[in-house]
């Protein structure tokens, strides 16, 4: 997966679940 596409579709909600 890209996380390019990752981050559009989750917004700032993909930023939380990476630091994870």
């Amino acid at each position: 997966y890209e996380e390019f596409f990752l981050r559009q579709f989750f917004g700032q909600q993909y930023e939380v679940y990476a630091q994870k």
